[in-house]
């Protein structure tokens, strides 16, 4: 089971859960394989090699190219926190002898806090009325990190205790403003001024 925290935020005013962002950092590192290639500690292939991401290339080639959609929506993003220290002494105490790099590894925590940032996300989307949700902002081409700290967003750099996951969600524009309203003909009118 994993406890979720409730999330804390500087200055950012939240909209529900919505946050939203005034700017959202494109580094195309973030897609690229430059960041997705750099290996994680204790993480190789299967000869040994050191490895990153084993997701990559598969995974930015599912999303779109963010500067590609950015103008088209209003952006906000979601965030799940999760306390990976808390986690790690709760599985340490079940399971005796099991170290400390084992206890926070990601494939006993990440699949159900996906679960539960994608419930959210979605749970704050419509589709029908054309929003988007970028379930891997990284993929798009989104520094995640420096767009959540410019939103006000408290984060812990390295090896945080709590973790916070985010999905982003694109609300369309609205392109026409014109504001269609009935005259007294019971007509349309595109200006919305009254004919008589």
């Amino acid at each position: 089971m994993v406890r979720l925290q409730n999330h804390h935020v500087g200055r950012t005013i939240l909209l529900g859960d919505l946050i939203p962002l005034k700017e959202v950092i494109y580094e195309i590192k973030a897609s690229d394989g430059t960041w997705c290639c750099l290996p994680y500690p204790n993480h190789t292939g299967k000869h040994g090699e050191p490895m990153g991401c084993k997701n990559f290339p598969q995974c930015p080639a599912k999303f779109p190219d963010f500067k590609t959609i950015e103008k088209k929506y209003n952006w906000f993003a979601v965030m799940v926190d999760f306390d990976r220290k808390k986690f790690g002494e709760e599985m340490r105490a079940k399971h005796i002898g099991m170290s400390e790099s084992q206890s926070i590894c990601l494939l006993y925590w990440q699949p159900e806090l996906r679960k539960q940032l994608r419930e959210k996300a979605y749970r704050n989307a419509n589709k029908f009325r054309g929003d988007i949700v970028l379930e891997i902002p990284e993929a798009c081409g989104i520094n995640v990190m420096v767009t959540m700290i410019k939103a006000g967003i408290i984060m812990e750099v390295s090896r945080p205790k709590i973790v916070r996951k985010f999905m982003f969600i694109g609300k369309p524009k609205i392109q026409n403003q014109n504001v269609f309203k009935l005259n007294q003909t019971n007509k349309l009118s595109p200006t919305g001024v009254a004919t008589a």
